[in-house]
C-alpha cells in the first residue's frame, strides 16, 4: 500500500506536470515583468516600471509574466483544465484502491464470506412467530428449489432507538446520583434514584432478550437480515439465484407463486459487507430514503462546487486586476499603500473560501452519515 501510494503521488505530480505545469514554468521563465533592483531604481518613475524583483522564486511564478495579461488568462484556463483533469485522475485512483481492498479481501476469510444480507423482507410477521427462525427456513427450503441448504446464522435488524433511549436514561440517573452521594449521601432523592435505575435495567434486560429471541419483536423489526450459510459454495448459489434484472424481478413480482418471493415480497439479495464496513444505525433505511439523501448530497456538492469555483474565479481575477493597478500606480505611495492592503484582503478572502466550503463539507457528511 506504501508503495501504491508513492506511484499515486507521482501520478497527480505528472498529471498537474503535463496538463499545465511545463506550459506555466515554460511561460513565466521567458517572462520581462520582474528585474533586477539596480534596474527597478531606473524605471521607478515610469508607470510602466515592474512590481517584483528578479530571482529565483519569481522566476517561475506568474508575476514574471504580468504585463502580457493574455498569457495570465491562459495561464488560468490551463489551471482550470488541470482541475478538471485531476478530478478524473482522482476518481480512477479510487476505483484502484477499491479494486486493491477487494483483492485484500479475497485472501482472508471473515464471517462475511460466508453471509448474504437480505434485504426488503416484509414486517408482517405476528408477535408469536420467531423472526430468525421465519427467515431461515425460508432459505434452506425454498431459496434453491430441489436443494437443502445449510443456514447456520441469522441476524436480523432491529430499530434499537428505544434500546439505546433506556442506555442513555440509566447513564443520566447514575450521573444524578452519584453528584447527590458526593453533597449528601443520606440524601433521599438517592433511594429513588436507585429505584429508578433498577427500574430501567430491568426494561432494559427485557427488551434485549426480546430482541435476541426475535420473537414478539416484529414492530422492531427493519426488514432486513444477515443469513450465513456453513460453506460458501451455497453462498455463492444463493446470490446467482437471486441475481435477476429489474425487468426480470418486475416479470416475477405479479406471479403469485414466484421462487423470489418471501410473504409476498421479492427478496433483494447481495453479498454481505465487512461489519466493520457497515454503518448500522443506518441499516434499515429504506431505498427511496437513501435514493434522496445521494440526491441531496450530490446537488449539494455540485452547487458548493459551483459556488466556490465562482468565489474563487473572481477573487483571482480581481488580484490580478489590482496586481496591473498597483504596476502602473506604485509611484502613489498613498495608492501603492492602498492597492497592496487589498491585493492580501483578496488572497486572505480566497483561503477563507476554500476553508469555508471544506467545513460546510465535513458538516453535511456528518448529518448524512447519523
Amino acid at each position: 500500500m506504501y508503495f501504491q501510494f508513492i506511484r499515486f503521488c507521482l501520478v497527480v505530480l505528472m498529471t498537474i506536470m503535463v496538463t499545465s505545469g511545463i506550459h506555466n514554468a515554460y511561460s513565466y521563465y521567458y517572462g520581462e515583468s520582474c528585474t533586477d533592483r539596480d534596474d527597478q531604481y531606473i524605471t521607478s518613475a515610469s508607470s510602466d516600471s515592474v512590481i517584483c524583483t528578479y530571482n529565483f522564486a519569481n522566476l517561475f511564478s506568474i508575476a514574471n509574466r504580468l504585463n502580457d495579461r493574455h498569457d495570465v488568462e491562459l495561464a488560468d484556463t490551463y489551471n482550470f483544465f488541470t482541475i478538471t483533469t485531476l478530478l478524473l485522475v482522482l476518481q480512477f485512483i479510487r476505483k484502484i484502491q477499491k479494486q486493491t481492498a477487494l483483492s485484500s479481501d479475497e485472501r482472508q476469510i471473515t464471517a462475511s464470506d460466508y453471509t448474504a444480507r437480505v434485504q426488503k423482507i416484509p414486517r408482517s410477521f405476528k408477535e408469536n412467530e420467531d423472526i430468525d427462525e421465519e427467515i431461515k427456513k425460508f432459505f434452506e427450503r425454498s431459496a434453491i428449489p430441489g436443494t437443502q441448504l445449510n443456514v447456520q446464522q441469522v441476524s436480523a435488524c432491529y430499530n434499537c432507538d428505544e434500546l439505546c433511549n433506556l442506555e442513555k436514561e440509566i447513564g443520566d440517573l447514575g450521573i444524578k446520583k452519584a453528584k447527590l452521594a458526593v453533597q449528601n449521601s443520606q440524601d433521599p432523592e438517592i433511594a429513588k434514584l436507585e429505584d429508578q435505575i433498577h427500574e430501567k435495567k430491568n426494561s432494559l434486560a427485557a427488551l434485549e432478550e426480546k430482541l435476541m429471541q426475535g420473537q414478539k419483536a416484529s414492530a422492531y423489526f427493519e426488514g432486513e437480515a444477515y443469513v450465513t450459510f456453513e460453506t460458501q459454495a451455497e453462498l455463492q448459489k444463493v446470490l446467482k439465484q437471486f441475481r435477476i434484472s429489474g425487468f426480470r424481478r418486475f416479470i416475477e413480482w405479479f406471479k403469485p407463486k414466484s421462487i423470489y418471493k418471501f410473504r409476498g415480497t421479492i427478496l433483494k439479495v447481495k453479498q454481505a459487507s465487512e461489519p466493520s464496513d457497515i454503518n448500522w444505525q443506518n441499516a434499515g433505511t429504506s431505498h427511496f430514503a437513501r435514493f434522496m439523501l445521494k440526491l441531496f448530497t450530490n446537488l449539494v456538492t455540485v452547487g458548493l462546487l459551483a459556488l466556490s469555483f465562482a468565489a474563487i474565479y473572481m477573487t483571482n481575477t480581481k488580484k490580478v486586476e489590482l496586481l496591473y493597478d498597483l504596476k502602473k500606480k506604485r509611484y502613489e505611495e498613498g495608492t501603492k499603500l492602498t492597492l497592496t492592503l487589498q491585493i492580501q484582503a483578496v488572497s486572505t478572502a480566497a483561503s477563507f473560501i476554500v476553508v469555508f466550503v471544506n467545513t460546510i463539507f465535513k458538516g453535511i457528511i456528518r448529518f448524512l452519515a447519523r
